[in-house]
Order: structure tokens, then C-alpha cells, then sequence
């Protein structure tokens, strides 16, 4: 009996595998294609849980980081950046990154904890651990405290706070989460790793992300309480450890990139709590083009160019 369920589970597994192969055999994931059905299924069982999973974020040991090439003639205290893969640099060379380029623009050392597909919780579970371990390990070349930490804010921060599947459902793993319980932060926790590697499993909790999105007034409200939440208890950690840091919460605008989860009120309420909430689009006056100049090869991410146009007006308001 117990032979002839894994069959059937298998067999159900497989087939939505192949419905999603066949959704994307156009889109981003081409070589993915390339492969045989069967072996690339079997892959996706071997292939590591994705970097953004709460699997994968137990496992952090701080090499992942761009917390490199550090000098120890800088005698300014240094700059903390926190993000998604727009502040990591995907696709940029080292030199090319905005921890690099900031740090010689403002002669400070500049610790990237930056990490693609990740989001606002990230950063809080990144505090919460060996993050203090991680930057006093590499901080030695100055031992001075942080006086500003930059959160790189993108709109699809909003949604990955809620979603269990992302980016899509060829992740392997669980989102990680948190959630609001007796107004308290609670990281949500999933035990049986393997079987969110499933297509079953994955395209379960693919649906309930859709099920939610539909009731946008009830998303919103509950994006923006974790955000702001999730926000606090960084600032406090950071604060805790370093007073008299400043958070400063970039936003970095991109024209047709909204995605409807965000509240009219987010910075008004995020200033008043002592946040520095700075629009690119301030700095620049324009919004950065997708497939443009301002975009490596994906079409997506910030390239090098960007930076150079963003960084200088962010160093002079600051101050840097």
C-alpha cells in the first residue's frame, strides 16, 4: 500500500511538473527546458533549497554576503546596505556594486548584506542571527560602529512579505515569513524540508498566494503592518547595538513598476517613526527605465550607470 501511494504521488508530481514546464518552455527558464523532462524534475530534487527560503536562511554563514574588500585606511564610520538583488548587484561585477562605488565616494567602509530575491523579513532574520558576528569578524579593519544603515526598497518588497512561493513556483522552499501574533513578530517556521520541493506541495501554497492577493484591501493593510513592523524591530535591534544610527530607506523608483500593494500613507508613517525615506526620483528628478541604460542585460536590475547617476546627489543630502 505504502508502495502504491508513492507511485500516485509521484505520478501527480511529475504531471504538475510538466504543466510548469510547459508554461515557462518560452520564458525565463529556457535551459531549463533544455534538459530532458525527467532530469530536470529529478534536479530540482538535488538543486539546493532557493537563497530567499527560510531552508536556505538557516544555513546563512556570511560568505554569501559582499562584505569584501575592505580598507583600513578609512577612518569614517561605516555604511550598512540591506536588500533584494537590486542592492546585492546582480549581474554586476564587485567594482561595479553600490557598496563599492559608495564606499569610494564617501571614504567609508560599506558592508553589503544585500541577497537576490530577498526582501524586508530578510534583513530582520539576518539581525536576529549571527549578523553582529558577521560584521564584527569584518569590521576589524576600522572597529568603528555603523552610523548608517540603507535599506534599498523596491514595491515587490511588499509582496514577498506575504508570499510563501517566490518567485515563482520553480522556487525550492518556503518564503521565508514572519507574522503578527499578540502584537508580537512571530517567524513562521516549516519542518519536513524535502517536501517543499514537491510541484504539489509548491503549487498548493502557489494558489493560497493567489487566493490571497485577491482581497487587495485586506493585503495591503496587512503588507504595510508587517513592514512597518518588521522595520521597527530592525531599527531597534540596529539602535540597540549601535546608538545614534541613522535607517535610511531608499526607494528606488522605476517607471510601470507599481504593483498596487502599497499604502498611500507608507513614508508618512515610516518618517514619524524616525525613518530618513528618501524617492530616487528626488535625487535624480526621473524615474529609472526598464531595458534601458539604467538596466543590465536583464532589463530589471540596476546597472553600474545608475548607480553612478544615483549615488552622488544620495552622498551630498547625507552627507556621506
Amino acid at each position: 500500500n505504502l508502495f502504491i501511494i508513492c507511485i500516485f504521488f509521484v505520478a501527480i508530481d511529475y504531471s504538475l511538473y510538466l504543466k510548469f514546464r510547459k508554461a515557462y518552455s518560452n520564458g525565463t527558464y529556457k535551459t531549463l527546458i533544455k534538459m530532458s523532462p525527467f532530469s530536470s524534475y529529478v534536479e530540482n530534487y538535488i538543486k539546493p533549497f532557493g537563497v530567499c527560503s527560510i531552508q536556505a536562511f538557516k544555513h546563512i554563514t556570511g560568505y554569501e554576503f559582499r562584505i569584501y574588500n575592505l580598507n583600513d585606511k578609512y577612518t569614517k564610520p561605516p555604511i550598512l546596505i540591506f536588500g533584494c538583488s537590486f542592492a546585492y548587484g546582480h549581474l554586476l561585477e564587485d567594482n561595479q556594486a553600490i557598496n563599492f562605488k559608495l564606499s569610494n565616494l564617501t571614504q567609508r567602509n560599506v558592508f553589503n548584506f544585500a541577497l537576490c530575491t530577498c526582501g524586508i523579513q530578510h534583513m530582520l532574520y539576518i539581525i536576529n542571527q549571527n549578523f553582529f558576528g558577521i560584521l564584527d569578524k569584518h569590521n576589524k579593519v576600522s572597529s568603528l560602529p555603523p552610523e548608517y544603515a540603507i535599506f534599498v526598497y523596491i514595491p515587490s518588497h511588499l509582496h514577498r512579505l506575504q508570499a510563501n512561493i517566490f518567485p515563482d513556483i520553480q522556487s525550492n522552499g518556503i518564503n521565508l515569513q514572519y507574522s503578527i501574533n499578540n502584537n508580537k513578530l512571530m517567524l513562521k517556521d516549516y519542518p519536513l524540508n524535502i517536501f517543499y520541493k514537491t510541484f504539489l506541495l509548491k503549487s498548493f501554497y502557489y494558489m493560497l498566494d493567489k487566493k490571497n492577493e485577491s482581497n487587495l484591501l485586506k493585503y495591503k493593510y496587512n503588507s504595510f503592518m508587517l513592514e512597518n513592523e518588521i522595520f521597527l524591530e530592525s531599527k531597534r535591534l540596529l539602535e540597540e547595538k549601535f546608538p545614534g544610527i541613522k535607517f535610511i530607506i531608499l526607494n528606488y523608483q522605476t517607471e510601470n513598476d507599481e504593483t498596487g500593494f502599497e499604502c498611500d500613507f507608507m513614508q508618512d508613517i515610516l518618517e514619524k517613526e524616525g525613518f530618513i525615506f528618501i524617492n530616487s526620483s528626488d535625487l535624480i528628478k526621473r524615474k529609472f527605465k526598464f531595458n534601458s541604460n539604467d538596466t543590465v542585460k536583464d532589463g530589471l536590475h540596476p546597472s553600474s550607470l545608475s548607480w553612478d547617476i544615483l549615488l552622488p546627489p544620495l552622498v551630498k543630502k547625507l552627507n556621506l
